[in-house]
């Protein structure tokens, strides 16, 4: 009779700790790898200089270089300039 028990609740208990792993785990680390990048510009002797990929949303701001260089652009959409605040990837 314990060994009918034990086999009963063996793949029960197997479900419970396979759906509470999953359900625990962290979603936000595969949305950071597929942030997708843009092109950046740069103002020079050109309005709109094409230079590096930067991403649209962080906390640093994106620049030619990693924390030196001229600040990096993104092409605003209502005009010909480049005016949209990038971030570094």
């Amino acid at each position: 009779m314990k060994t009918t028990i034990v086999k009963m609740l063996m793949p029960v208990a197997a479900f419970v700790l396979a759906s509470a792993g999953a359900v625990s785990t962290n979603a936000s680390h595969s949305l950071k790898s597929s942030t997708a990048l843009v092109p950046g510009y740069i103002h020079s002797a050109m309005p709109c200089q094409p230079s590096i990929q930067c991403n649209q949303s962080g906390s640093f701001v994106c620049q030619t270089n990693i924390t030196s260089g001229p600040q990096v652009f993104g092409k605003d959409a209502a005009g010909p300039g480049c005016a949209v605040t990038l971030y570094r990837p």
